[in-house]
């Protein structure tokens, strides 16, 4: 188990210069045992004396265990919160773990910038509505959710999402976890997106609130080209592209390219 208090190699590199004198020499009275295990000493006492059933852990339980004497530990700490050395090593520590924690954004593989990846999606929605449903789908306005992590979807349709004057507009929502996974991944949701859509104008229900995707979805979706695997929790939502629905895409990506406004894309 990892204990807070160690510090990894990279912070201490970054903390390191925050306990040195500008002269080059460490604070306080030489000889002293190596400044890592004292500031690592010190940082021990200071998350038990913090936590919430804290039982008087002094100086002398920390310096039988860091082998530091109990004087020199409290004597160092009085310095470094008298002349602001700890405020500046815990920010700076607190600000590294901080940022190592953070979700990472996964590089996107969608070769457009954002702007024509929005013109893009809906001129493929077109395609897919022109060449799978002969031009029945009641239309929708696609959007990009730049969000990360388990709260932001792949891909998601609200009927009547968008009011346009008096009129309303469905609409589907492009995570960035599927821009991440290139053409074929981003089309692919769309797709998905659009099986739902289709399924919701018929006033089929193929999603619980919870979204178990039921056989209905599994059926519609079949027939644009998606094949769909069945999970205990999700039922079949985890779909990929059958033969069928791999050239759908490659015929969706032909298009676009085709598209004057977004000639970068080939």
């Amino acid at each position: 188990m990892h204990h807070r208090w160690r510090l990894s190699t990279a912070e201490w590199r970054a903390c390191e210069p925050i306990f040195m004198r500008r002269d080059g020499g460490t604070i306080g009275r030489p000889p002293l045992p190596p400044e890592k295990l004292l500031v690592e000493a010190v940082l021990s006492h200071h998350y038990q004396s913090a936590a919430p059933r804290y039982r008087s852990t002094g100086w002398r339980e920390v310096a039988r265990s860091s082998h530091v004497s109990s004087a020199t530990l409290n004597r160092r700490y009085r310095e470094w919160i008298a002349d602001g050395t700890w405020t500046r090593f815990w920010d700076t520590l607190q600000r590294i773990r901080r940022t190592r924690t953070q979700p990472q954004r996964r590089a996107s593989k969608f070769p457009l910038a954002l702007t024509d990846a929005v013109l893009a999606l809906n001129a493929v929605y077109v395609f897919f509505n022109e060449r799978i449903f002969a031009g029945e789908l009641p239309g929708a306005l696609i959007t990009i959710e730049r969000g990360v992590g388990r709260s932001c979807p792949s891909g998601t349709f609200q009927p009547s999402g968008w009011t346009v004057g008096e009129a309303s507009v469905d609409a589907i929502t492009i995570g960035h976890s599927a821009l991440a996974g290139g053409l074929e991944e981003t089309f692919g949701t769309l797709l998905h997106e659009i099986v739902h859509q289709r399924n919701y104008s018929l006033g089929v229900t193929d999603c619980s609130a919870r979204q178990y995707h039921n056989v209905h979805f599994r059926d519609t979706a079949a027939l644009v080209g998606l094949q769909c695997q069945h999970e205990r929790d999700c039922g079949y939502m985890r779909t990929s592209l059958d033969r069928r629905g791999q050239e759908t895409i490659a015929a969706a990506c032909r298009r676009v390219r085709r598209i004057r406004a977004l000639r970068q894309f080939s």
